[in-house]
């Protein structure tokens, strides 16, 4: 490149020019009076709106030294490429060094080789298809993987050759339906200097991401487009395999939450005692259990939680819904303590040893008789009740171990309580005393064994929304399984 001799100016605070020399003058052809007083900016030419937002950025910021910037100045008709230095003086005025830049005729032909070179070696070097027409839309370059996923074809679906299409409008080549939101972008680009746009398309059985970027040139304006074509149809065909595999996921989920709501008791008729229950777990499928099975004479209720949530946890679940299920029904006048061990060696076996899982099981199991005696045993939480003649509230809880832990028996003794008429018992889950506020303060037992006493005197499925409703009031999120069982001794 070669470089002219340096013209210089003197602006003042104000950048209104107050001196120019005579080197300026001769460069630009331009005559001292025409520029004294004239503000800076009116230099610029009208097509270097960036030039000039780029010195003006570098004033606003600037901390000393030369401001030194390529930009396009117009002091009278003609454009000029001007590399620009300007300092301020100690008085606050500013000295601009002007120097015009000009390429010989062979040393032009050599910069532009070297770009011509250095732009097809980038154009081939990149993995995805990539494209750059003119402002006519003209194709002026472009690589083997752009022609590939375009794959130009006559109206009569002729494939055409690389040099058949090179020059040619790449609108009237694309396949019109597939590539009509480029074609849009690419008109809008004109007046949009900072287009820059995605698509997803659909071509030759090809899910495609397009992106087109318009080009804007200091002097010239709008000078094209680049586009790039990228084949995305394994990301999209994962996408939707996850997405199938998802909704089967959820329909299985779905499956699951119905088996575990059709298998809690339809019936909670049970001679001498007044029930009412309620369970909804945090997740699609959840770990809470609750049962009322009728025998002779009474019933047996049961209440557990399975560790965790999810699919497992319900599986855990039913086994100890059938587990249960069956035992008290082949032994209705065993002691709870005695179920409770036969149930704590199946599930030990399938979910320890078979499953290869450590969860474990809290459990509690009461046998109602008729005339008031409640045996319980188990290792669970407290089991409320609420006596009618003195509206005092009794926590039980039996002494036991987590079921699934080991083959020892998981219950240690088995504890009686004797029900007056009237009397109420409630047995819940963790996830009600546990319940938080936005606080992260616990609900706790304390806050709805008052409630259960405000409630007595209404029907036990009164009690149980009411109980409900205080948990759901209480909780800011839900984050575990909640159960509730109410029953009033007749």
């Amino acid at each position: 490149m070669v470089s002219l001799p340096i013209g210089v100016m003197v602006a003042n605070e104000r950048w209104r020019i107050a001196r120019v020399d005579d080197t300026f003058c001769e460069l630009f052809q331009c005559t001292r009076e025409g520029l004294i007083g004239t503000a800076f900016e009116e230099l610029f030419s009208p097509r270097d709106r960036r030039g000039l937002h780029a010195f003006d950025e570098k004033i606003s910021g600037y901390t000393g030294g030369l401001v030194d910037l390529l930009v396009v100045l117009r002091p009278v008709r003609a454009d000029r490429l001007v590399r620009l230095r300007a300092g301020r003086e100690e008085s606050g005025w500013w000295t601009i060094f002007a120097e015009p830049v000009l390429a010989t005729d062979a040393d032009l032909v050599h910069q532009l080789e070297q770009m011509h070179n250095q732009l097809s070696a980038a154009v081939a070097a990149v993995d995805e298809g990539i494209a750059i027409i003119d402002a006519q839309h003209h194709l002026v370059r472009f690589n083997a993987r752009f022609f590939e996923l375009a794959s130009f074809r006559t109206t009569h679906g002729v494939a055409l050759s690389e040099a058949a299409v090179t020059g040619k409008n790449v609108f009237e080549l694309f396949d019109p339906d597939a590539f009509g939101p480029l074609q849009r972008a690419a008109i809008q680009a004109r007046t949009r200097k900072r287009l820059d746009e995605s698509f997803d398309l659909l071509h030759d059985d090809k899910h495609i991401e397009a992106k087109i970027r318009a080009i804007h040139l200091p002097v010239t304006g709008f000078a094209g487009c680049v586009m790039t074509l990228r084949d995305v149809s394994a990301r999209v065909l994962l996408r939707q395999k996850q997405e199938e595999e998802r909704e089967r996921l959820t329909a299985e989920l779905e499956i699951a939450q119905r088996i575990q709501t059709a298998i809690l008791p339809a019936m909670l008729d049970v001679p001498g005692l007044e029930i009412a229950a309620r369970m909804e777990p945090f997740t699609e499928v959840g770990g809470d259990y609750y049962d009322v099975v009728p025998a002779e004479g009474g019933a047996w209720l049961g209440i557990g939680d399975v560790a965790g949530h999810g699919l497992i946890a319900g599986l855990s679940m039913l086994m100890l819904q059938s587990a249960v299920g069956a035992a008290v029904r082949c032994l209705p006048d065993a002691r709870p303590s005695e179920i409770i061990t036969h149930v704590n060696r199946l599930l030990l076996d399938n979910v320890r040893h078979r499953l290869g899982r450590d969860d474990y099981t809290t459990f509690c199991l009461a046998r109602y008789r008729s005339d008031g005696t409640l045996v319980v045993a188990g290792a669970h939480e407290d089991l409320v009740v609420l006596r009618r003649a003195t509206g005092r509230v009794e926590l039980h809880a039996p002494r036991g171990t987590w079921l699934g832990l080991s083959d020892a028996p998981p219950a240690k003794e088995d504890v009686t309580v004797h029900l007056a008429p009237g009397d109420i018992i409630l047995m819940l889950t963790d996830g009600a005393t546990e319940a938080r506020d936005d606080a992260g303060q616990m609900l706790g037992i304390e806050r709805l064994c008052e409630l259960l006493r405000e409630h007595a005197s209404e029907p036990v499925d009164v009690i149980c929304t009411a109980l409900w409703q205080a948990i759901e009031a209480w909780t800011c999120s839900r984050a575990d399984d909640v159960t509730l069982l109410v029953a009033r001794h007749g």
